[in-house]
């Protein structure tokens, strides 16, 4: 009879781990098919059991990082980015977060419904214009004061007169059906608001916003609209990558390349994260830039600019508003970044972050963004 008992719950256990495993499963491929979902799930296993000396590993709610990663190369390392650490690498080791520390929490917004929690936190880390900080899981030793004082990369060169055919900017959507809430909640029961073919909701519609804010403060800018993971998420970014090269033949005058994503971190026990900061009375989506290496055996040239750039950008951001910025990361895959020297990936809020939150962001960042560009 004892033994039975037991039994029963084990049972029982195992039903709560299949059930919870499958939620997190759906959110992160509900648009794939089965096939894609094992592979991916397989793969993701296999470079698990290969992680370098030095790096960490998460379980199967870890973030959409390290999945980018993953796809990009499947003997990528893991990194999480719901703990990451506030100081930047100051040696050779991938910066591996203390697991005690957590982001500052904030007062969430009054309570709707029932479900899992959405946990608002402040992810800065306490940067400042003279002090940007880099989460690094790359193989190289990099000083972020260096980089934020190192003279900008691309002279800016102004249009010829007429010439609106010559865009300096382009952004594409690797993972375009990546999506926010869209409203402001303090929990959640059905998770697949995380992802949406809608352009008007996901996150190319952030994008859009970005691209809006470019061209308004004078930067000529390509908005490519395509979601690249609509019928392969495996294969999402090669595909991104083919459009790329397309579009720097069809506009050889293009120097920055901007693939804008939204994050994705859960909390323990449950729930998602969201990363919000209050600007003008009204609350953003923190940002992310992130900068792929050669570390994995990419052919990539331009990283060291590509760091340039961002580390330009972060600290004129961060000298106008203070708390809107996460710290850099830089990783070990390229993410495609190899093609032009001003290629950054952009990570806009997280799924529990309302689209407004983001769309907000990705102006503030557009008029900053120019300002650099444009070297004023």
């Amino acid at each position: 009879m004892r033994e039975r008992k037991k039994n029963i719950i084990r049972y029982i256990s195992l039903a709560a781990s299949l059930v919870s495993l499958a939620a997190a499963v759906y959110v992160r491929f509900p648009l794939i098919s089965a096939e894609e979902m094992v592979s991916s799930l397989l793969s993701e296993g296999l470079a698990r059991t290969a992680v370098p000396a030095g790096s960490y590993q998460t379980s199967v709610e870890e973030t959409e990082n390290t999945r980018k990663a993953e796809t990009a190369d499947p003997a990528s390392e893991s990194a999480n980015e719901t703990d990451l650490p506030e100081t930047p690498a100051e040696t050779d080791e991938p910066a591996v977060p203390d697991e005690t520390e957590k982001p500052a929490e904030t007062a969430p917004p009054e309570e709707t419904g029932e479900g899992l929690p959405i946990s608002e936190r402040d992810m800065s880390a306490g940067q400042s214009a003279d002090h940007i900080a880099i989460n690094n899981s790359s193989k190289y030793n990099v000083d972020p004061d260096e980089y934020a004082r190192a003279d900008y990369p691309l002279p800016y060169a102004a249009p010829a007169s007429g010439r609106a055919d010559e865009p300096l900017v382009l952004i594409v959507h690797t993972h375009g059906t990546e999506s926010y809430m869209q409203t402001d909640k303090s929990c959640y029961s059905d998770p697949s608001f995380a992802r949406s073919t809608d352009t008007q909701a996901n996150v190319v519609a952030v994008g859009r916003a970005l691209s809006e804010a470019l061209n308004g403060s004078g930067v000529k800018t390509v908005h490519c609209e395509t979601m690249f993971d609509l019928e392969s998420y495996s294969g999402s970014y090669d595909a991104s990558e083919k459009a790329v090269v397309e579009y720097l033949k069809k506009y050889p005058s293009i120097r920055y390349v901007f693939d804008v994503h939204r994050d994705y971190a859960e909390v323990p026990g449950g729930g998602m994260v969201k990363c919000a900061t209050e600007i003008n009375g009204e609350k953003c989506a923190q940002a992310m830039f992130v900068v792929g290496t050669d570390s994995q055996g990419a052919d990539h040239p331009y990283w060291r600019e590509n760091l340039k750039v961002a580390a330009a950008f972060q600290k004129k951001l961060l000298g106008t508003y203070p708390s809107l910025m996460r710290p850099i990361n830089l990783r070990g895959p390229s993410f495609n970044a190899e093609h032009a020297p001003g290629s950054v990936l952009i990570e806009i809020g997280m799924a529990g972050n309302t689209l407004d939150e983001a769309k907000r962001t990705a102006s503030l960042l557009g008029n900053v963004i120019a300002k650099v560009i444009k070297c004023e």
